[in-house]
């Protein structure tokens, strides 16, 4: 009788426990999908212009789910597709698939651990003009732990595993590095952020070229990138304004051992018959850059639907060693190492339609984005200006 009584509390205890929500787990859903329509005067963004229309559709969808007070995870899926009528070379499709778990360590520590892969594929893009498609596969990994000293800091650090694979061409790497940041909140109104990353990626099948007699050959090295980055950021609500603006600069820096093997000029034709004339040349440091970027981005409320979001980037991206060219895709003379100052301007409007439209589940949102890009170069296939205008829908929900 005595056991049965005991069975009897224990049972009940659990439902009381259960009631509370001590062990309830949760799951909430959400979901969007996001069509815009988008004009472009440079779909490809060189000095050549090639204007079209075209159809920019995301969709995305998810779980969260809630094990404690002190556990959770998230699964998202996501589908874009971007698709240009006339100008298609670079209409691309992805699926992306990833979980992201959460533990809190109490009150002083959180760790996190996102992991998931995307696979793209470019229907019209080939190689060297045989049929090598550019598709490829990812695979990551970004573990992260953060640390809340006080309740206005946080310390961050975290690492990332990235391996990309092209079934179809040589260009499969894996890139590892590490990451760190400091985040302090002065008041309800302002914080600041500083951080920084280093990161290797190591190709497995891209080699330093190399000449041999009056041929291109690989040496036994392969390319190696190192890529460094500092940034700070502070975040500053105007009340007055209604208004949230971000100020932050960016510095990177990009290392590598990859060099170009340029034919010279018109020698295409004569490289592919098996001989060369003699005005080769391999060009060193080509793809190592510095670059540093001012960001300037903010989100103003106008009214209880509407709101304006607005950026500006500026800055200067300068190469190590690669040539500039010249309209007629040859070596500037004298040399000019190539030299890039780019500038972007957004302003995007949006209005959401749910109150008038008397949804009863999810959020209906319209807006117009115009997008303004002139990067000045004296590489002339680079110097070049873009305009995009696009009007979105959105639909999204979460229960």
């Amino acid at each position: 009788m005595k056991i049965i009584k005991n069975k009897a509390l224990l049972l009940t205890s659990l439902l009381l426990l259960f009631n509370t929500g001590a062990f309830a787990i949760t799951n909430h859903f959400w979901g969007d999908v996001d069509i815009s329509g988008i004009y472009s005067d440079n779909v490809y963004r060189t000095s050549n212009k090639y204007g079209d229309l075209g159809l920019l559709t995301n969709m995305s969808a998810g779980m969260r789910t809630k094990f404690s007070k002190y556990t959770f995870s998230r699964i998202n899926y996501s589908y874009k597709l971007k698709n240009f009528l006339m100008e298609n070379i670079e209409n691309n499709s992805s699926h992306l698939a990833n979980v992201l778990f959460k533990q809190r360590l109490g009150e002083i520590a959180v760790i996190n651990l996102n992991a998931g892969g995307e696979m793209t594929h470019f229907p019209n893009i080939t190689v060297d003009k045989y049929l090598i498609t550019q598709d490829s596969t990812r695979l990551f990994a970004f573990p992260e732990l953060k640390f809340y000293p006080t309740k206005s800091t946080s310390l961050g650090i975290s690492g990332n595993l990235n391996t990309v694979t092209f079934p179809e061409y040589d260009l499969d790497y894996t890139g590892t590095g590490i990451s760190g940041s400091i985040g302090q909140e002065f008041s309800l109104y302002t914080y600041l952020k500083a951080g920084g990353s280093y990161n290797n990626i190591n190709y497995s099948e891209r080699y330093v070229y190399g000449i041999t007699g009056s041929t291109r050959t690989n040496t036994s090295d392969l390319r190696l990138d190192t890529e460094t980055s500092l940034f700070i950021s502070l975040s500053q609500y105007i009340s007055v304004l209604k208004s949230n603006l971000t100020v932050a600069y960016i510095w990177k820096q990009l290392t590598s051992n990859g060099n170009y093997f340029d034919f010279g000029p018109e020698q295409w034709e004569v490289w592919q018959a098996g001989d060369l004339t003699g005005d080769e040349i391999l060009v060193d440091n080509y793809y190592s850059y510095t670059s540093g970027i001012l960001d300037v981005s903010g989100t103003t409320k106008l009214n209880s639907s509407m709101k304006l979001n607005y950026k500006m980037t500026y800055g200067t991206k300068n190469y190590v060693g690669r040539l500039a060219k010249d309209v007629n895709d040859e070596f500037i003379t004298p040399d000019a190492i190539r030299s890039d100052t780019p500038l972007i301007l957004k302003i995007e409007i949006i209005k959401s339609l749910t109150e008038e439209l008397y949804l009863g589940i999810g959020n209906l949102e319209m807006s117009i984005l115009y997008k303004y890009e002139n990067n000045s170069s004296n590489d002339y296939l680079y110097n070049y200006t873009a305009n995009n205008i696009s009007i979105f829908a959105k639909y999204y929900f979460s229960k």
